[in-house]
């Protein structure tokens, strides 16, 4: 039995989504211990950004894509874990997740 695109797509969505909290929550571990100068239990900051990157824009979310690709890059130039810098990725991580309450903003594996 075949299931109808459309369907298949809002279910590997709805999966996607169900599994954001957790990543998200992975990203506050991970920016506690930068911020606390540890190194990270499992995967970097920069790690978590770009595979949230990735999988976001697949699935139909270019703004969460946006947002990681841009803080992956900053990450890149190795910045201070300084208070501001801090905040900067804490915002940053507080955007997508607001960012995943709203409808997909492209198209994703729709198109």
């Amino acid at each position: 039995m075949n299931e109808p695109l459309e369907q298949l797509v809002a279910r590997l969505r709805g999966e996607y989504l169900a599994e954001t909290s957790h990543r998200l929550g992975e990203m506050r571990s991970a920016l506690a211990r930068w911020r606390g100068g540890l190194s990270p239990e499992g995967p970097s900051l920069l790690t978590l950004f770009h595979r949230m990157a990735g999988s976001a824009g697949a699935y139909g979310f270019g703004d969460v894509s946006a947002t990681c690709r841009a803080i992956e890059q900053w990450l890149t130039g190795s910045p201070p874990a300084d208070e501001a810098n801090g905040r900067r990725i804490a915002e940053a991580i507080d955007t997508i997740e607001a960012a995943f309450t709203r409808p997909p903003t492209t198209e994703g594996i729709e198109g």
